[in-house]
């Protein structure tokens, strides 16, 4: 692995990443309207405001895993090696 393989670093202010959480929540909530009243029935998510929250918390827990994967992984990388060059 060449470490131009790897992400930079985007230095992104306390404030950046403020705002962020907020978009990034606006576009956790329009994906579970989305996909819900796509599973059962236009309307259904407006119903069930209690469907919504959980699309949204696993969103956020199964990209929060992801990205603490990639990570370690790029971490672990940067230290080992590529398992091809070894």
């Amino acid at each position: 692995m060449d470490k131009s393989d790897l992400p930079h670093s985007s230095c992104a202010s306390w404030d950046t990443l403020m705002r962020q959480a907020g978009y990034t929540a606006e576009e956790y909530m329009k994906a579970a309207v989305e996909s819900i009243d796509s599973l059962f029935e236009t309307g259904y998510a407006k119903k069930h405001p209690e469907l919504i929250g959980v699309f949204m918390i696993t969103a956020v827990l199964d990209y929060s895993a992801a990205a603490l994967f990639m990570g370690l992984e790029n971490v672990s990388c940067g230290l080992l090696g590529d398992d091809d060059e070894q």
